[in-house]
């Protein structure tokens, strides 16, 4: 069964529910800026669904600058 039709009802219920939510908090509730948040991103949020090329984890990009962070370090152990 494809991504798209086991993630989707899963998905947009908790699009609902979340609405749902926000729309009994104050402005001052603790949890209404983080539901704010994600429902402006929603849809780059739901673009897994569709795109099988994306991932919610961002283990990848955090690898790939990896190297980047653990060169900058060498490179100040050398210069001293």
């Amino acid at each position: 069964m494809p991504r798209k039709a086991r993630s989707r009802p899963l998905v947009d219920d908790r699009h609902a529910r979340l609405g749902g939510q926000r729309l009994t908090l104050s402005r001052s509730a603790s949890v209404a800026k983080p539901i704010d948040c994600m429902l402006r991103r929603w849809n780059g949020f739901a673009t897994v669904l569709d795109d099988g090329r994306a991932c919610l984890s961002t283990k990848a990009a955090e690898r790939a600058l990896r190297g980047f962070a653990l060169g900058r370090k060498a490179w100040r152990r050398v210069k001293r």
